[in-house]
């Protein structure tokens, strides 16, 4: 297989889904006359997923790759997929080789942030008493979160919640009120609860392998800024221990940091990010908090309106991939009137090959006006089908096929769809078979693996009435 083309491809499509729920995302929020940022969440989720996993690729391949799981145990079909071209070869590896270093530039600046966090993390003290604790025991019995640990930390300029191991909420070595401590966990368990170090994870991931790509960038600060939004909202509303001004206020207070892209979420990041957390606050009055189907809804609905018009590209790409490599082949396409048997002409009925299985590729062949152009892998003991076609008595379907395994024995014929008559010649190398139509009918050309090992076979079959 063509592993580097496999793998631009597979890139491709990650950057095509994300980019339609990109601009998808960013027309909802424009359009939208109230910004709710329930909603602005749910879509930011969807987009940083269609950048991350490759869902449309996977559909695609696999829906290639259907008989492989059955009995026959198929091979990958399609010239896209296992074809080699030299210059493609040259073209595809220089461009794995610029991502590639990219993604390891990439991967190296977020490793050494890692490092740093991880000797900050050792300087961690752990709180098992006092008033930090009672509060924490509190809001952690409220929200129901059991495997969350508590720390103090002299390094850290703002209060964090991160997954070193198991969940942990981090403070300063500073004084705080039990009015403030009641805010700041209220808030990191609300981010704990809502899985929003998973999304700031896969954004991250999202954001090495598609480096290259400015909106990515983008996405990250959006999402993130979007999950700290919800996350005041949800902390400050229906409190008893303070009210959504104090909250407010606290967070203006609070000395500016910002934590980049690392997986943590900090109670406070930039003064820019506070404005628009503040903001969003001031205008919680007017936003109605959707329920919980109307969010997946939303969610579902931009991902599967990204995927359409993605996989439609993804197919015109492929097509037109597959006819440039059946354009560069045109040397092996023969005249009808040129060929001749390449053997002895033999006949079989289906009571002559219990053993074998029968695939037809009818509908999964590519057809080029009278022409089927033959190019895949086949197991053993596997006919193959290419296409079945009404033909008049006095018609002709010529098959020429190269086999380039040392020495595999192979058939190449022409199947009665109706009396399952088969006629054929078997050899090695190149076949070619001329056949007659006797009597109108429904007509297959065949390949047919008689070999102990999987074959790779390549030519055409053409069909003249």
């Amino acid at each position: 297989m063509n592993w580097t083309r496999i793998f631009l491809f597979a890139l491709l499509t990650l950057c095509v889904t994300g980019s339609i729920s990109f601009a998808g995302m960013r027309g909802c929020m424009r359009l939208s006359r109230i910004k709710n940022p329930y909603f602005a969440l749910a879509l930011q989720k969807a987009t940083a997923l269609a950048y991350t996993l490759p869902i449309l690729f996977s559909v695609i391949f696999f829906r290639r790759a259907g008989g492989f799981f059955r009995r026959e145990d198929r091979i990958i079909e399609g010239v896209f997929w296992m074809d080699r071209m030299k210059i493609d070869d040259k073209v595809c590896l220089a461009l794995e080789l610029v991502w590639l270093c990219g993604f390891v530039a990439e991967l190296w600046k977020t490793l050494r942030a890692q490092r740093r966090l991880k000797r900050i993390w050792r300087q961690n003290a752990p709180v098992i008493s006092g008033q930090r604790y009672e509060v924490f025991e509190q809001c952690r019995k409220r929200f129901g979160l059991s495997r969350v640990e508590l720390f103090e930390n002299a390094a850290l300029p703002s209060p964090v919640s991160a997954k070193y191991g198991s969940f942990m909420i981090v403070l300063p070595a500073q004084p705080y009120s039990e009015k403030e401590l009641h805010m700041i966990f209220a808030h990191e368990m609300n981010h704990i609860r809502h899985r929003d170090l998973w999304w700031r994870r896969l954004v991250l991931i999202g954001s090495l392998v598609n480096w290259y790509h400015p909106w990515q960038r983008v996405l990250e600060k959006d999402l993130i800024a979007g999950q700290e939004i919800v996350c005041d909202l949800r902390a400050s509303t229906g409190q008893t221990m303070f009210t959504q001004r104090e909250y407010g206020a606290f967070l203006a207070e609070l000395s500016d940091y910002s934590y980049g892209n690392l997986p943590i979420t900090a109670f406070q990041e930039s003064k820019h990010m506070t404005i628009r957390r503040l903001t969003a606050m001031v205008e919680a009055k007017k936003i109605k908090r959707p329920r919980g189907w109307m969010l997946t809804a939303s969610f579902a609905g931009l991902l599967a309106a990204a995927l359409l018009p993605a996989s439609a590209v993804s197919a015109q790409v492929i097509a037109w991939e597959e006819g440039r490599i059946y354009a560069s082949e045109h040397g092996t396409r023969v005249e009808a009137t040129e060929l001749e048997n390449s053997g002895e002409v033999h006949t079989a009925y289906a009571k002559d090959d219990p053993l074998v299985v029968e695939v037809d590729l009818t509908e999964e062949t590519t057809f080029d006006m009278n022409t089927v152009n033959i190019d895949r892998y086949i197991s053993q003991n596997i006919r193959v089908l290419m296409r079945e076609q009404s033909m008049p008595r006095g018609g002709k379907i010529s098959v020429m096929v190269s086999c380039n395994n040392d020495g595999a024995v192979y058939r190449v014929g022409v199947k009665n769809i109706v009396t399952e008559e088969k006629k054929y010649v078997e050899g090695s190398g190149m076949q070619t078979f001329v056949y007659s139509i006797p009597a109108d009918g429904r007509y297959s050309a065949y390949v047919e693996n008689r070999s102990n090992q999987i074959i790779k076979v390549a030519g055409t079959a053409r069909y003249d009435d």
